[in-house]
Formats: structure tokens, sequence, C-alpha cells
């Protein structure tokens, strides 16, 4: 993916001529720089690809410092702290901070470009701190890139980031088949430009990302993943797709990497163990749990517990809520108490209340109820009523709040609570990740339709289960004893197939 850097015998500038300069060769586009900046910022926007904004900032700094008048450097700086899903009022401040280094106007930072091509990245990064709406801003962001890299299509960067970009140009690319296509389009022309392209793979993995997508997907989870990037987000990101086939080990195996390779990180760089990538530590325990393998789940549940205890970490308390209740939630393992992060957390929320029904506290599981009524109505206030977050909390009340009324002896309301769940569910579109809340409603109205003996409504919602999220366990089991039930054995030892086929 490196640009190739060749040495400028002569160059012609309007201006002051730079003395030793180099050329940044990409297909015969080169830009002005020296070498040592060329080399630095070739690695920054692969770690851009990457995610690993903390090496990016580095390597774009030393770009500056080599060469001061290199603006693409600031460029790359800003980009370090732009969010494709969704960006904090404090995250374009310090998208500010970056390209003030330029100039404090539009016009004086845009004065800096040496050529129409850095000309264009420039304004495409002006619209990202532009006095608009948020999501207009991201739009806008990747039109302007769009037509960077129509006009120069063999700049290989310029065709990534239009693709990173189309990431966030709307809620979710995910429901827009359009946008999914032209995405796939782009990143497929940049892998066609470098196959082994850091961002060409790493964005196709997210534009691909969905059940119906994941095997088309696969070929490049695998290559990314055979490349052996040094970034935990990167070593992670295959993770992705495995579980959406529910390859669990694999889910295990990269999972774990990205996590040790975070742990090398902060111990090399003095910062605090909390900031590990525990994100992508979590998928562990899930995917033991969904091959069955649950001593060693609670062998990481217990360690969180035992630091979150030790600690005053507040991202200690975070994981080691979600973790507990996903270990109880799966297990159906009653506890005594689940832990109490502090966090408005919907899988902590959902896990406690199942917990209490266990324990016939009825009680404790409408007080969590309630809890989840003010986080959903906060989230709408602040997000709005469509969005994913607030959709997520509508879920979570929905599940709890049908287990509740079947808990009261109203088995008709809570089916049909379930349902509006499901339909909820839906609506967010394809999952991506683990579960959020944990436990899928479908698999709720799965299981209580087994128990009101509608086994053959159980058949279908637990097939609608396993096309959204393959491989779950609670659903194969479910899946199983619905055909059981409907007496057709040969579906029966279909989903026992699923259950017992290494993973």
């Amino acid at each position: 993916m490196a640009s190739k850097i060749i040495l400028a015998a002569a160059f012609t500038l309007v201006g002051p001529l730079f003395a030793g300069t180099w050329a940044m060769a990409q297909e015969g586009l080169v830009w002005q720089t020296n070498r040592e900046a060329a080399q630095e910022y070739d690695a920054g926007v692969e770690a851009l690809h990457d995610f690993w904004y903390e090496e990016a900032r580095e390597r774009f700094a030393a770009a500056a410092i080599a060469d001061p008048n290199f603006p693409l450097a600031a460029w790359g700086n800003a980009m370090t702290h732009f969010y494709v899903w969704g960006m904090s009022q404090s995250r374009t401040d310090r998208m500010i901070e970056a390209l003030v280094t330029l100039g404090t106007t539009r016009e004086e930072r845009l004065s800096k470009a040496r050529s129409d091509r850095e000309r264009r990245y420039l304004r495409a990064i002006e619209e990202l701190i532009a006095d608009d709406d948020e999501a207009v801003r991201r739009r806008k962001f990747s039109v302007a890139m769009g037509q960077l890299a129509t006009a120069y299509p063999q700049d290989i960067e310029a065709s990534a980031f239009y693709a990173f970009s189309l990431l966030g140009a709307v809620q979710s690319l995910r429901r827009d088949p359009l946008i999914r296509e032209e995405a796939v389009r782009v990143a497929e022309r940049v892998l066609e430009m470098d196959s082994t392209h850091h961002g060409g793979l790493h964005y196709m993995i997210h534009v691909l990302d969905s059940p119906s997508n994941a095997r088309r997907a696969l070929p490049y989870a695998n290559l990314y993943d055979s490349l052996e990037p040094s970034a935990p987000h990167a070593i992670h990101m295959p993770a992705h797709i495995f579980m959406q086939l529910g390859m669990w080990e694999d889910v295990v195996r990269v999972n774990r990497a990205g996590f040790d390779r975070s742990h090398e990180l902060a111990v090399a760089n003095g910062t605090a163990l909390d900031g590990r990538d525990y994100h992508a530590l979590g998928w562990v325990p899930y995917a033991y749990l969904q091959m069955g393998r649950t001593e060693e789940a609670w062998e990481l549940v217990a360690e969180m517990d035992s630091l979150a205890r030790a600690t005053d970490s507040g991202n200690f308390r975070w994981w080691n809520g979600i973790w507990t209740a996903t270990y109880a939630i799966e297990t159906g393992v009653v506890l005594d108490s689940l832990p109490v992060s502090g966090y408005n957390s919907r899988t902590e929320f959902l896990g406690t209340g199942i917990n209490a029904l266990r324990q016939g506290d009825l009680t404790r599981a409408a007080a969590m109820l309630d809890k989840i009524e003010a986080a959903e109505a906060s989230s709408i206030e602040s997000l709005g009523s469509g969005t994913t977050a607030s959709l997520r909390w509508t879920v979570t009340r929905l599940s709890l709040q049908g287990l509740l009324e079947a808990a009261r002896g109203d088995t008709t309301l809570a089916l049909a609570t379930l349902t509006r769940a499901v339909e909820a569910d839906e609506a967010i579109g394809p999952p991506n990740e683990t579960p959020d809340p944990i436990k899928p409603p479908s698999e709720l109205l799965g299981e209580m339709q087994l128990a009101a003996g509608r086994s053959d409504e159980a058949s279908e919602t637990f097939a609608r289960a396993l096309t959204a999220r393959p491989g779950r366990r609670a659903a194969l089991v479910g899946a199983i004893r619905a055909a059981e039930l409907a007496g057709d054995e040969w579906l029966a030892a279909k989903y026992r197939e699923g259950l017992q086929r290494p993973r």
C-alpha cells in the first residue's frame, strides 16, 4: 500500500522552491515533500485505515516536523479525530485544533495547498468542521471525497477514504443497498490497485458485515487476518465476519490476539491497563458460551470481576456488568446478585432483571424495568426516537416488560409485547457484533412460545433468530426442541449438527 517515493531531480513550482524535494508518486501522481515526511505520512495513513489513531497521530506529527509546509500532515492529524458513525462536539473541536496549524480561516488553510489534489483533500475535511448539522457534514464530506476519487482515479488513498466516508454517509449503510454497493465498488477498486490495502480490506468488512453478506465478506476477512496487522482493532476486525458465520474458534483466536497486542502497547507506552482492548476481549467469553465452554467463559468473567473490585476503574466496572450479565443470561445460572456498574448498560439492566425473575423477585425486575424506561426516554430526548441507540433501549424495555408480564401470569400480553420487541430489533437493521442487549428478543419470544405449547410458531421464530444471528447456542437449542415437539426429526437433526459442528 505504501506510496512509491522517488527522487525528483528537478521540480518547477509556482512559489518557493523546496530544496531536496522528493516526490511521492502513486501511478504518476505526485505531491511535494521530503522523504522522511513522506514515509511518516504513509505510515500514518495505514494506521488511520486500521483505526489505530494514537499511532497515526504520532506519524502525522512526525511528518509535520519533517516538512512543516506539507498540509496533508495536518489533514491526517485531524482525520484521527473523525468518527464516521457520529461526531461529538469534542471530536469536532479536536479536528479544528489540528487544522488551525494551517490557518485560522478556511481560506487561509486552503491557500496552503500546493496542488489541486491537496486542495481537494483540504476542501473535503473542511466540510466536517463547517457550521452544519452533523449528519449533513458527514454527507458533504463523502460527496467531496467521491469527487476527489473521480478526479484522481489512480489516487488509491482518495478511493480508500471515499469508501470509508460511505460508512457514515447515512445512519446505517446496511439499510441502503445502493450505498452499500457503491462502497463495495469503491473498495474493490482499491483492492484492484493493491490487493493487501488495509483500508480496502477493513472497509469491505464493515460494508459487508451482515448475515446475508458474510459469505461474500469472508475472503476479505481471511486476507486481512493473514496480513497480521499491528493495530489491535485491525487484528480484531475479521471477527465481525467470523461471528456472522458462527466460526467461534476464529472469533476467540483473533480477539485474544487483538487484546494481547493492546496489552503489549499499554505496557510499552506506560498507559493504564484498563485502557486495553476489552471490547475485543469481551467477544471471547461470548464465543466460549456459544460453544458450550462455560468454564472457560467463567474464568474470564471472574477475572474481570476481580479487576473491578480491586480498582476504581469505570472501564472495569462497565465490562464487569456486561460480562457477568452475559454469562448469567446465556447459561441460565441464577446468581445471588449481578454487579452494578453505575452506568446505563442495556445488557446489565436486562441481565439483572432476568436474574431477578429467575429468583422470583418481581419487585427487583420491575425496578430494573423502570431504569430501562428512564434510559430510553433520555436517549430519545437527546438522540431522537429513530436512532439505533434509542431503538436498542426500546428493544430492551419491551424484552423485560414481556418477561415481567409472563411472570405476572398474562402470557397472551407477554407474547404480544415480545413480538413488538422483535419488530423493533429488526428495525435496527442486520446485527454486526455481539447482540445488544445480549439476549435477542426473537429467542425470548421463541422460548415463551415453546412454554405456551405453540411449537409450530416457535419453530418459525427460532429459524428467524438463526437467520439474523447464525450459530447462537440458545437459538439452536430452542430450534431443536421446537422441531422435536413438532415431530420433525429431520429438522431437529440438522439443528443438532449446528451444535455439534466444530467451530
